[in-house]
């Protein structure tokens, strides 16, 4: 008889294939035109396999609101994701990320806006 389960998988093989064991909402409001989150649950020790960007409860993002995406600490202007609040929402996967920086460099706010991040792990 079998003692190890069919669903058991390698550290190698859960971090290939789209297997999420946990995942987590962060909430990031802004309200001047120049702001900056890093969202603290994608680290190295706990990188994400796929976030999604989207627009906070209850809040409206407006459509000229310029957002910089930067992952797994990429500081060079040319590899950094550049979206508007039409964009929204926004995936990426694909790769292993461990860390995640987003900047509103040009929010135009008029009033208190929310972005959320969903992280998956």
């Amino acid at each position: 008889m079998a003692t190890r389960p069919i669903n058991r998988f390698t550290v190698q093989e859960a971090s290939n294939l789209l297997i999420y064991e946990d995942y987590f909402f962060e909430d990031m409001t802004y309200a001047t035109d120049t702001f900056s989150f890093t969202a603290a649950n994608i680290t190295s020790s706990q990188p994400a396999k796929k976030i999604v960007l989207y627009e906070g409860d209850g809040a409206t993002v407006e459509d000229d609101d310029t957002f910089t995406i930067k992952l797994n600490g990429e500081t060079a202007t040319n590899k950094s994701i550049i979206i508007t609040g039409l964009n929204l929402p926004f995936t990426i996967e694909g790769i292993l990320m461990t860390s995640l920086v987003v900047t509103v460099p040009d929010g135009d706010t008029t009033s208190s806006d929310s972005l959320s991040i969903l992280s998956f792990h």
